[in-house]
């Protein structure tokens, strides 16, 4: 069974983000972007929506535009605060919890707003290992009015998991206005959170890890993936996140020593909590962590 690697740039996942014209997570989007260094005023915020041992609120910033995207781009960001220990998830949980989900519907004059995952963490449960962000994270969006010479009103109902000894169901309902011509700085918790993006093929930084090959075998007792990294800085600490195009479920690989101190080779078993003939011909996208970086990588499994 061949593994494709898709073209670089295009990545859509379905299922994730509600009521916008797609959820797309464009390479093309997030790298021509510079921030925008001239300090108008103080960027505009929310106020915090406060839910089970959480808090949430939206902020937004101005993005410079380089050689490509729309001009008129902001980047807003999705904030969300918890207690010591308290967490929420990624877009693939794990083994348990609920990925967020994110409604937009509600907004006037939005083309288009691309929520971005900066990279998560593995966390070792009781039920076994979720993946997600502990304390606080910031969720990038990249928002395209439809008309720039008018105000852009998001209007967000999100709703995610809040896990610690126990796992509750949180919902927050968000409103913030932009004006047009915002010219005001990225917030600095934003920037961060931009910079924490898995970068995509082609787009790598000197540090980030890259999947060197992927190979699957769906035939037989024991069905997997295999997918070999090189990590600079070292492979011992890296970690390989896996999620369905459409959201569905992957199982967390595990990590197995390369031939040398900065590879490291993912086996993804499949024998459980898959459907392998649902799987044929989908797109998955590979996360990979490491000491100097994140990226990522669409494959297609046919």
């Amino acid at each position: 069974m061949n593994v494709t690697t898709l073209r670089p740039g295009l990545r859509r996942l379905s299922g994730l983000t509600k009521g916008m014209p797609s959820c797309v997570a464009l390479a093309a989007v997030i790298v021509p972007f510079l921030f925008c260094g001239v300090v108008a005023n103080e960027a505009p915020a929310s106020s915090w929506s406060d839910g089970f041992k959480s808090r949430v609120r939206l902020i937004v910033g101005k993005l410079a535009p380089a050689s490509t995207g729309p001009a008129s781009a902001v980047l807003a960001g999705i904030e969300m605060e918890f207690p010591i220990a308290w967490k929420t998830y990624w877009r693939n949980p794990g083994d348990a919890g609920v990925p967020p989900s994110f409604d937009w519907s509600k907004s006037v004059n939005v083309a288009e707003a691309t929520v971005l995952y900066p990279a998560p963490k593995a966390f070792i449960e009781p039920t076994g290992v979720t993946i997600g962000y502990q304390d606080r994270v910031v969720f990038p969006v990249v928002v395209t009015p439809r008309d720039p010479a008018l105000p852009a009103a998001l209007r967000l109902t999100v709703e995610y998991g809040v896990c610690k000894d126990i796992c509750i169901p949180a919902q927050a309902d968000i409103a913030l206005d932009i004006a047009p011509g915002l010219n005001s700085p990225v917030p600095a918790v934003l920037a961060a959170a931009f910079d924490e993006v898995p970068r995509q093929r082609g787009q790598e930084r000197a540090g980030d890890p890259v999947v060197t090959s992927v190979t699957s075998q769906l035939k037989g007792s024991n069905p997997h993936l295999l997918v070999d990294v090189l990590v600079p800085g070292g492979a011992t600490s890296a970690l390989a996140f896996l999620v369905m195009s459409d959201g569905g479920f992957m199982p967390l690989p595990v990590r197995e020593p390369g031939p040398d101190a900065n590879r490291a080779r993912f086996v993804v078993d499949l024998s459980k909590d898959v459907d392998i003939r649902d799987l044929t011909g989908k797109t998955v996208l590979v996360t990979i962590t490491g000491p100097e970086g994140a990226s990522e990588v669409e494959i297609k499994i046919e």
